[in-house]
């Protein structure tokens, strides 16, 4: 489950991630941690070269 943003704004409220990335962050928590690392480690590769 994803955690909310704990830092606060001067006014007091909350940060809140834009809806796309929540979005994202929620379906990379239902891939296996071996294959987010494997994915990782490929588009790390493609940057580089």
């Amino acid at each position: 489950m994803l955690e909310p943003l704990k830092q606060k704004k001067k006014d007091g409220t909350s940060y809140e991630r834009p809806p796309e990335i929540e979005a994202w962050l929620k379906k990379l928590e239902t891939v296996e941690v071996a294959e987010q690392l494997r994915q990782f480690a490929t588009l790390s590769r493609k940057s580089i070269g």
